[in-house]
């Protein structure tokens, strides 16, 4: 039996997440931001998919055009932050140095061959250390890296010295049918994976997806982009780590009492104090619990 996810951003505003559900998928990934600014429907599907049983991702478009390693993680951390997604992901695949060319040639203005391209080491870098940062700071949810044969292999090969640190969702179209259901779909071959690449885990095999009453009847949305996963559902969600999302944790013992913060940061006011046991969600944000209903402690101050 396959499984499905689809990946959405504000250009399917009227996405339909139950009838999603109902006709057989299992997930969304939902884009939250991208270069410096948020995606703008990300919190209102976040909202959505939670009254639904489906996985929840989001993803981040690394853009390594502006020097902006740290506002980048920042943005993103920001939406991990806020809506709690069960996984995350690094979108890896700009090659162009200039937005405005690119996309005249995408309406066909300009020959592709006039878009300046970014250099192979400049990508390189840039994803790597955004990668790492996001990372570092959100240990316990599992980070994948969305890219494709084709950009590693055209782009930036560099890729391939450390792109099995993070569990793959690889981009490689199939023609398909419409169907009226996900069990219909009929996925010919097996994806071509970049050099040095294990496995997949998610594979992006069409962008072109429709579904009855999932995107307003063929006629309002744009087709959104459909993937399948290579594991069962459980095996998969054991992957993400999903399981019970809070634990209890103790304070440690020389300490009288912690404040807790609204935010996880150091400039962050305080809004409480706790001691002893607390119960805090398992994921942690920039090295801080939250606490079930309430704000965040560090790290540190936990045996």
């Amino acid at each position: 039996m396959n499984y499905y996810i689809a990946d959405i951003s504000n250009y399917q505003p009227n996405f339909d997440f139950r009838k999603f559900e109902e006709l057989g998928g299992i997930g969304v990934i939902v884009k939250a931001s991208m270069q410096l600014g948020f995606d703008s429907h990300y919190r209102i599907f976040a909202e959505k998919i939670r009254r639904t049983n489906l996985l929840f991702g989001i993803y981040h478009w690394v853009d390594p055009i502006p020097g902006s390693i740290a506002k980048q993680c920042d943005l993103f951390s920001t939406a991990i932050e806020t809506v709690h997604p069960d996984f995350i992901c690094g979108d890896n695949e700009q090659w162009w140095a200039d937005w405005n060319k690119y996309y005249l040639a995408i309406q066909k203005k300009i020959q592709f061959s006039e878009v300046p391209k970014l250099s192979s080491d400049r990508i390189n870098k840039f994803s790597k250390d955004w990668f790492e940062e996001i990372h570092r700071r959100f240990p316990q949810l599992t980070l994948f890296q969305y890219t494709g044969k084709w950009f590693i292999d055209g782009y930036c090969p560099q890729v391939k010295n450390w792109i099995n640190q993070y569990p793959l969702w690889l981009a490689e179209y199939r023609k398909i049918d419409k169907v009226q259901r996900l069990e219909d779909l009929v996925i010919t071959g097996s994806p071509k994976l970049p050099d040095g690449t294990g496995t997949w885990e998610i594979w992006q095999f069409s962008s072109s997806m429709y579904l009855p009453g999932v995107n307003q009847e063929y006629k309002v949305d744009r087709p959104f982009d459909i993937n399948l996963i290579r594991r069962d559902i459980d095996d998969f969600k054991s992957f993400i780590n999903l399981g019970e999302k809070t634990k209890t944790v103790k304070i440690k013992s020389d300490i009288v009492a912690v404040q807790v913060r609204q935010e996880p940061k150091e400039d962050s006011k305080f809004i409480a104090t706790v001691s002893g046991e607390v119960e805090v969600e398992k994921s942690l944000y920039n090295n801080y619990y939250k606490i079930v209903d309430s704000g965040y402690i560090p790290k540190d101050y936990i045996e």
